[in-house]
């Protein structure tokens, strides 16, 4: 896991410039009570600049490690959107629409990543969101990007449209 050292974080980029803000926001983000929403803050910052509008970038790949680390502390009262900004991030990775996981940032990195079913299992899922969700860690763990977009796609308007068809 990059240490929160400014310095090199300065180095990295997310969607709006380079990605010295980062640490601050990840400190702040360990500090916090769970929140039940997804825009408090830095959460909702967080996640404008490390998946935006389809893209993800070389800091994200930083923060992933980090942002599993806070959630593994309590996975049982964690906001289900620590569990979508990493599954997030890793499809969109996985369907090439960010930078190649650099040799730095990749174990720790891969090590976040392959935690999430774990802590998943641990969860306790408030609505069928948060089982989408912890559903589709299991797909993208797996490296099945599709699956797992199609896994959040399935709300329940979905799902009885489509069990009418079958």
């Amino acid at each position: 896991m990059l240490e929160l050292n400014r310095e090199r974080w300065a180095q990295l980029s997310h969607a709006f410039g380079e990605a010295g803000d980062i640490p601050d926001m990840l400190r702040e983000l360990a500090k916090m009570p769970p929140s039940d929403t997804f825009e408090s803050e830095p959460y909702f910052s967080l996640w404008n600049a490390l998946c935006h509008q389809g893209d993800v970038y070389t800091a994200s790949y930083a923060a992933v490690p980090h942002i599993v680390d806070i959630l593994s502390r309590n996975p049982q009262e964690a906001p289900i959107d620590f569990f979508l900004l990493p599954v997030s991030i890793e499809i969109t990775r996985l369907h090439g629409h960010g930078p190649d996981l650099s040799a730095e940032l990749e174990e720790g990195y891969h090590k976040a990543i392959a935690m999430l079913p774990g802590l998943a299992a641990k969860a306790k899922p408030k609505d069928e969101v948060g089982v989408r969700v912890l559903a589709a860690v299991m797909a993208v763990v797996h490296g099945e990007a599709a699956m797992a977009e199609a896994i959040m796609e399935l709300s329940p308007e979905v799902i009885e449209d489509f069990m009418e068809e079958i």
